[in-house]
């Protein structure tokens, strides 16, 4: 399979070096770029975009660019200490190294098409170690087909303990890739379909020509669709590469493979039981971190001005001040701010029969928080997704213990503040 990865490693061995900025911008030509006689292509007539927006885009003219600033040397040399043309240890017979020419033996070309992944070949085994380096802080790790072998009396025979090959870049870089790669999965970017609600999803996509062993080159109408991503992104738990070879209907890898990594993702992080995260302000707390400081959005912004680690939600009126729920009774819980998932869950769990009406983060509620309702009354809950804005109230509710609401303090100020809560958002891909 031909590489997806290399251009997002490019990206990492720039900013791991320094020499390139995230602000800088790079001329992406128009869609169409020549090397000496021959040209590059964009899926779309791209201008000029920073780094961040290629990795989000998939332009092959701006990776191109990148991995020339690298040379061919440099290129080599970091595609090598991701584990590109090299097996992965794995105890599996037959594992290939992939393709991976040393940069004496390449042509003045190869050092642009390698940095999107060109002239190169990778396993998907080898694409999914190279992205867990990025999630796991940066260092490379040895992979484990076999994590334990018992007996037939349960004592372990063996077990196979996490491994660290090498420390690939700096910490640092990994987070400031793990935010480019956050866009890939946000709103304009090539992977949209692999976004999971109430989670930050952070990967890349790949679409790739296969080569044609009959007439040399590549194929016009053969294609490999990749995507391979890790989530949550802050905090990863799992990494999943999919490939689809030979895809029938498109062959966009965010398309095809996209879908594929967003069910499985999705069901997997369910059964781990992992909890959704505030998935939409950590997304636009990441656009920001790209931005110039200059360009902070107003709408995160609290009044005392800080960065507010939440967005902006509509305060309900201030509560009456009940007594203890009496017997078959409760207090409604405060659900404000909190994503659909999560809301449901506690519902429930309060034995509350739920009405959502919409979707996205709770702003409304009904009763309103801590009313004094009979057990098995409905809840009605209305969502919507977050939005940027300028003024827009927010309150705090803090829960109140054991029935009392008298030490409650601060209930719903009447100035904004910030949100105690968890408030998802819904990444988008392109």
């Amino acid at each position: 399979m031909i590489s997806s990865m290399t251009g997002y490693a490019a990206v990492t061995r720039e900013v791991a070096a320094g020499s390139i900025s995230l602000t800088k911008q790079i001329d992406c030509e128009n869609g169409v770029w020549r090397v000496g006689d021959d040209p590059i292509r964009d899926s779309h007539q791209w201008q000029m975009l920073t780094p961040s927006q290629i990795l989000m885009v998939s332009s092959n003219i701006g990776t191109a660019k990148i991995g020339l600033e690298l040379g061919r040397a440099g290129l080599h040399k970091t595609l090598t200490r991701f584990g590109f043309g090299e097996p992965t240890g794995l105890e599996l017979p037959g594992e290939t190294a992939g393709n991976l020419r040393h940069y004496k033996h390449w042509y003045d070309l190869d050092a642009a098409t390698i940095a999107f992944g060109q002239g190169m070949s990778s396993s998907t085994l080898q694409l999914a170690i190279a992205m867990g380096a990025i999630a796991n802080q940066g260092r490379l790790m040895e992979p484990i087909l076999i994590k334990r072998i018992v007996d037939p009396q349960g004592q372990v025979v063996r077990q196979a303990l996490p491994q660290v090959r090498r420390q690939v870049v700096p910490q640092s870089v990994s987070r400031v890739v793990t935010d480019m790669m956050i866009g890939v999965t946000g709103e304009g970017g090539t992977g949209v379909e692999a976004a999971i609600d109430g989670y930050l999803v952070a990967g890349k996509t790949g679409t790739a020509q296969k080569a044609d062993p009959l007439r040399g080159g590549y194929s016009k109408d053969k294609w490999t669709a990749a995507f391979v991503g890790f989530a949550p992104a802050q905090k990863p738990r799992l990494l999943i590469a999919v490939s689809i070879d030979e895809p029938m209907i498109a062959h966009q890898g965010g398309a095809i493979a996209g879908p594929v990594f967003r069910r499985v993702m999705q069901a997997s992080l369910r059964h781990l039981g992992v909890p959704a995260e505030s998935n939409g302000t950590l997304a636009e707390q990441v656009r920001v971190r790209q931005r110039p400081l200059n360009e902070v959005p107003p709408a995160l912004a609290s009044v005392d001005g800080a960065d507010a680690p939440w967005p902006l939600v509509a305060a309900p009126p201030r509560p009456a001040m009940p007594a203890a729920p009496g017997r078959g009774e409760l207090l409604v819980p405060n659900l404000i701010g909190q994503p659909a998932r999560a809301a449901l869950a506690r519902a429930r769990k309060a034995e509350l029969a739920v009405r959502i009406v919409g979707s996205g983060v709770v702003t409304r509620q009904e009763p309103i928080p801590w009313s004094r309702v009979a057990r098995g009354s409905q809840l009605t809950l209305h969502l919507r997704a977050p939005v940027d804005s300028e003024a827009t109230e927010s309150l705090v509710l803090p829960e109140p213990k054991g029935g009392e609401l008298s030490d409650a303090k601060g209930v719903i100020a009447p100035r904004a503040v910030r949100v105690a809560g968890t408030v998802p958002g819904r990444g988008r891909d392109g």
